[in-house]
């Protein structure tokens, strides 16, 4: 098993901080002075120096203002973390959020609904199709199909059922040489 501790430093006398990681990451990793630690920075360019500690960003503390170059998550003149949202901002996004997804569920219902009626038969129509009728007359008599897939070696087309709001219901019409070889209503 490979060990952080047997990889060379970045160079000779490198101090402690982040440098871009030995195995290869794509993130930078911190060398404590003495050894490559577990932890795991920011993204470095591919082309970084690898003998070279990454500068720190400047981070500004949204309480007090003071301005620091750090890779601390939190201010070090009141503790408080970079970029956390207030209460009020997480209600907010909570909300906005609900309002999205309950927004885009009932357009997203509304036009699979609006899809399965177009192309909807009702349970008489399947059962009138006889073994042998050309896909052509299905798709002539019913129209363009909910869905058309492969079945083994059988072409199949899927209408959906129009007896009701979203009960999921298929019926599935499988050809063999352009004839119809198997029906089946699920």
């Amino acid at each position: 098993m490979f060990e952080l501790s047997q990889l060379p430093p970045p160079r000779r006398g490198a101090g402690a901080g982040y440098y871009p990681d030995p195995l290869g990451s794509g993130r930078a990793r911190w060398w404590d002075g003495t050894a490559w630690t577990s932890t795991v920075g920011p993204k470095v360019e591919a082309d970084a120096p690898l003998d070279r500690p990454l500068d720190p960003p400047t981070k500004v503390c949204p309480r007090c203002a003071v301005q620091s170059e750090t890779f601390a998550p939190a201010c070090p003149n009141c503790g408080r973390t970079y970029g956390r949202a207030s209460a009020w901002q997480i209600i907010a996004i909570a909300v906005g959020s609900l309002v999205l997804l309950v927004g885009g569920c009932g357009a997203c219902v509304a036009l699979v609904d609006e899809e399965l009626d177009r192309n909807a038969i009702t349970d008489e129509e399947f059962d009138s199709v006889r073994r042998g009728t050309t896909r052509a007359e299905v798709e002539a008599r019913f129209g363009e199909p909910f869905e058309t897939f492969r079945d083994g070696r059988l072409d199949c087309v899927s209408y959906g059922d129009e007896s009701g709001f979203l009960d999921l219901s298929f019926y599935d019409f499988c050809f063999r040489n352009g004839r119809l070889a198997y029906k089946d209503a699920y």
